[in-house]
Parts: structure tokens; sequence; C-alpha cells
């Protein structure tokens, strides 16, 4: 016998929506999809929170920075947010200050003491509900 499972429309199967977030600290400029900010020379530590109707979905999930050869390098996914092992290097780090709804990360930008601009890049949220925030930050010496 031949059954038939009813297919999802197209419409269904794209339908991306973000978290919402909001910074404490450091002024977000809004995207659809994304935010963006910069930080100082100097560096940074600021606050970023997930709100909205998604807000639930509003874990870090990964990490990028763009690398010597300016490709975008994944250091850091997890599988099963909020985790205990948070991004961190040279460029600062991310730590959680609320592991329930609404999450909240403090994050710090270390000075950039290298002769390259720095662009970091955080994912917060997973599958079809997610926003991005992108951070650039000149160098203390050109």
């Amino acid at each position: 016998s031949l059954s038939l499972v009813p297919a999802c429309t197209d419409e269904e199967w794209t339908k991306f929506e973000r978290v919402d977030l909001e910074a404490d600290g450091i002024e977000l400029e809004e995207h659809e999809q994304y935010y963006t900010t910069s930080v100082p020379p100097e560096g940074s530590t600021f606050t970023v929170t997930a709100n909205g109707k998604n807000m639930k979905y509003g874990t870090l999930k990964e990490f990028w920075e763009i690398d010597t050869d300016n490709y975008w390098n994944r250091n850091f996914s997890t599988t099963c947010p909020p985790d205990d092992e948070m991004p961190k290097g040279d460029w600062g780090n991310v730590v959680y200050l609320s592991r329930e709804v609404p999450y909240s990360v403090k994050i710090t930008v270390t000075p950039n003491t290298t002769t390259k601009s720095r662009m970091l890049r955080f994912s917060f949220g997973f599958a079809y509900d997610i926003s991005y925030l992108d951070i650039s930050q000149e160098p203390l010496k050109k």
C-alpha cells in the first residue's frame, strides 16, 4: 500500500526568525538577521542578552574569528548550550551571566595589539531561530 506524507512548502522550510539581542555597554546596529558593532582598540567588556519572542533559543552556539588569511575560522561550537566550555583566546573571552531565559553573556574583547583589524562573529540560537553578532576592532598601532 502506498501512503502519502504531507510535504512542507518551501515557505515553511525557509522561514528564518532571528533571536533579538540587546546589549549593555555597547551600541548594536540592527540588521535583518544579524547585528554589528565595533569596540575600541583598547578593548571593551559588555553584556549581550537574548530577548523577544525567540529568547528561549538565545544561547551562544558558535564563535568565529577571521584568521591571518582572511578566512572565517570557527573556533567554538556546541551542541548542548549553555555549555561550560566557552570561547576564549588572544581576542578575549565569553562567560554566561544567566544560563536560564533570558540568556545573557559577558563578552570581553582585549586590546588589539596586532597590526590587523580584528573581526569576531558570535551566533546565538540554532536552526531557523538564529542571530549573528559581528564585532570589529581596529589595532592599537597601524
